[in-house]
């Protein structure tokens, strides 16, 4: 029995096959960095924090709103009902929602969406390029958004993403051409250029998204006032 244990967890195959071959060692030393991380972070407590935050917020919210109630239950303050009943409103859907915004128009153009929080994602990312007609109440992009320079600048942001994540493969596309020429094992790349390729592609692949993300945000206002209505 203790031989077939010890047989079932005989590591030593495994260690050798990834030491041997550079490719899994940089996806070998990558996946350990990950379950560090994740580990570090389920350790640490941020998410209970995150968890608290959230109660607390929610809850601060509720009392808001019932503080509202009472107060528009007030006789004293009838002179101001209507007011007060136009942030009241806006306090529940504010809540309702999950969303904090003073303009009620917004929250209820929000709330006509199918996807509604993919309707909020859109416009806490993109709603600088977004505006309201005070006429007609009806949102659309700011004027110097045309169709032609959100294409535009959607098109650059994208090739900016590739150019930048799939050009920091570069060195390990030539290193591989070379062995190919040459008839040179692929094992015969050092372990620690695989691991330096990998770091590398990962910090250009945060770099790339760092550099796009703001290009793609007249695309998503474009989105949002496309979106699907109930």
């Amino acid at each position: 029995m203790a031989a077939n244990l010890n047989a079932e967890l005989n590591l030593n195959p495994l260690l050798g096959l990834i030491l041997e071959n550079p490719y899994a060692t940089g996806i070998f030393l990558i996946l350990v960095l990950f379950i560090v991380i994740v580990f570090f972070i389920a350790k640490s407590g941020v998410l209970s924090i995150f968890r608290e935050h959230q109660e607390y917020r929610l809850r601060r919210i509720k009392d808001e709103i019932s503080d509202h109630e009472l107060l528009l239950a007030d006789e004293s303050l009838n002179k101001y009902s209507d007011q007060m009943a136009y942030h009241l409103q806006i306090a529940k859907l504010n809540k309702l929602l999950k969303f904090n915004h003073h303009d009620i128009d917004l929250l209820e153009y929000i709330l006509s969406c199918k996807n509604k929080d993919l309707a909020i994602f859109y416009y806490k990312s993109a709603g600088k390029y977004i505006e309201k007609n005070e006429v007609t109440k009806r949102f659309k992009l700011k004027s110097y958004c045309k169709d032609w320079v959100v294409t535009l600048i959607d098109r650059i942001g994208i090739f900016l993403y590739f150019a930048i994540s799939l050009g920091s493969l570069f060195p390990m596309v030539y290193v591989v051409y070379l062995c190919v020429v040459t008839g040179e094992s692929l094992s015969a790349i050092p372990h620690s250029f695989v691991v330096a390729q990998s770091f590398f592609f990962g910090v250009c692949l945060l770099m790339a998204l760092m550099v796009a993300n703001p290009l793609f945000k007249p695309w998503k206002a474009t989105q949002f006032l496309r979106l699907e209505k109930i």
